[in-house]
């Protein structure tokens, strides 16, 4: 008998949106841990995450963007709560316990409100704060405006962050709660087909 596939203990913001919209990329990412290719507005992103983490970046224009960005008590916070039986985690890109709010950076080309309203990454980490606090949070989402040249190459552009506002109500954490509920049950039923 083949070897039994062991779940991951616990559901993030990727594995769900992932399993949402791909979930044969799911099972090739997350069970046999084959990793996708990246592309060039997911390195940018992770880039200046990267870069917001140090103390002071090399990089003048992320400082200068960091200047009109707001400051955060606490970066990539982990947080590690449970929804019912189910594990959740992720890492808040800036968190300010003392408000309480959230806050999520973002690079792209293209973010508008009415795209961060339906952002469901935001419902999942106030979710998660939900959880744990039993009150819902500020949420913003800040975005870092980016281009491309006429190589198609993907660049910050150097303009001022946007911040976006996000107002989290109850309705939206119950329905991120149902969402990650329905996830859960259809991915344990892929691990259990492959098991058998």
């Amino acid at each position: 008998m083949p070897n039994k596939i062991i779940r991951r203990p616990h559901i993030s913001w990727s594995q769900l949106s992932m399993w949402e919209n791909d979930p044969n990329g799911y099972k090739l990412r997350y069970v046999d841990n084959i990793p996708l290719p990246e592309s060039q507005s997911l390195k940018i992103g992770k880039y200046v995450a990267d870069e917001l983490e140090k103390k002071v970046s090399k990089d003048k224009l992320v400082e200068f963007l960091r200047m009109f960005s707001p400051t955060c008590e606490l970066r990539e916070e982990e947080f590690n709560v449970a929804l019912g039986k189910i594990m959740l985690k992720g890492f808040m890109d800036g968190f300010n316990p003392s408000i309480p709010e959230i806050e999520e950076f973002k690079t792209g080309i293209n973010w508008t409100q009415g795209k961060v309203n339906k952002h469901g990454q935001l419902d999942f980490y106030a979710l998660a704060y939900y959880l744990k606090y039993k009150s819902i949070p500020k949420v913003n989402l800040i975005w870092f405006r980016t281009a491309r040249d006429s190589n198609g190459n993907i660049f910050l552009t150097g303009e001022l962050p946007v911040i976006f506002p996000r107002e989290i109500k109850l309705r939206d954490i119950l329905r991120m709660s149902a969402r990650i509920k329905k996830a859960d049950k259809e991915i344990q039923a892929m691990y259990d087909f492959l098991n058998e």
